[in-house]
């Protein structure tokens, strides 16, 4: 399986983890690695996700998941 990782910065917010793992584990998506660590901006965290999944149109459903919380300021998949 290739690993594709997905790179969102969020309002530091009690919750948007919690929101985050439940999309995930609802899609079903097996996670290799998940890092959530502040930014350069103050009130902003960035959260980096590596998934194993061959299928490209899971990983774009993610992302336009993820563009659909309000928390989220900006999401994109990095090349791997």
């Amino acid at each position: 399986m290739m690993r594709r990782a997905i790179l969102a910065f969020m309002l530091d917010r009690p919750g948007v983890l919690s929101k985050v793992s439940m999309l995930i584990r609802k899609k079903m998506y097996n996670v290799d690695t998940l890092t959530v660590c502040s930014s350069r901006v103050e009130g902003i965290s960035r959260m980096t996700i590596t998934l194993r999944e061959d299928n490209i149109a899971k990983v774009t459903q993610v992302i336009k998941q993820l563009e659909k919380f309000t928390e989220v300021i900006s999401v994109k998949e990095l090349d791997t």
